[in-house]
Parts: C-alpha cells; sequence; structure tokens
C-alpha cells in the first residue's frame, strides 16, 4: 500500500482513535474498526485503559488508602488519555508506559 494511502486512512481514522481514550467510548472503535492497525491499537489501549479506570472506581469506595490510591491513579489515567489522545492525533502508534504491554496481549 503506497504511503500516502496509509496517511490518509490515519487521517480519516483519528476520530474513532480518539474516541478510544474517552472512557467507555472505547467500545466505538473496538466494534468498528478493529481490524483496522492503527485503530485498533489504540481501542485496545482504550480498553485496558478503561479496566484500569473501573478498578480505580471501586478503590475509591475503600475509605483513606482508597480514595488517595484511587485519586493519584486518576491523575495517571487523565495523563495517559491526553497522551493517547495527542498521539492519535499525530498519527503515531504509541504504546502506553506499564499499561500498554497488556493492551498488546489483547488479541480479536
Amino acid at each position: 500500500m503506497p504511503k500516502e494511502t496509509k496517511e490518509l486512512q490515519i487521517d480519516v481514522n483519528k476520530g474513532l482513535g480518539v474516541l478510544s481514550y474517552v472512557w467507555i467510548l472505547c467500545f466505538v472503535p473496538l466494534l468498528l474498526k478493529r481490524k483496522d492497525k492503527f485503530v485498533g491499537h489504540h481501542a485496545r489501549q482504550g480498553l485496558v485503559l478503561f479496566i484500569f479506570e473501573v478498578i480505580l472506581m471501586v478503590l475509591g469506595v475503600i475509605p483513606l488508602l482508597g480514595l488517595l490510591l484511587a485519586f493519584v491513579g486518576w491523575i495517571i489515567a487523565v495523563i495517559l488519555a491526553l497522551s493517547g489522545i495527542t498521539n492519535v492525533l499525530a498519527g503515531k502508534i504509541w504504546r502506553m508506559p506499564i499499561l500498554g504491554k497488556y493492551a498488546d496481549k489483547l488479541r480479536f
């Protein structure tokens, strides 16, 4: 496939890539374009980030220590989501620190 065609596909799929990092909306690109390399990669990472955020919500129920861990975790989750969105808009395939290795293991 010519380089121009690949770049055009990435430009067209950037909107779905951005949705990958917006909480439960990560399921939209997973359902629509999971076979696309660019969108599929970001959608899998978004799914892992979503699971991490759900775990943080459960931790937030635990008094004191759970709240503190959830607060720090949410800051990390927001930074990862913003980094993911920035890389999608730049057209890059980016691997999230720590959570990215779990996303790489997902195959569907």
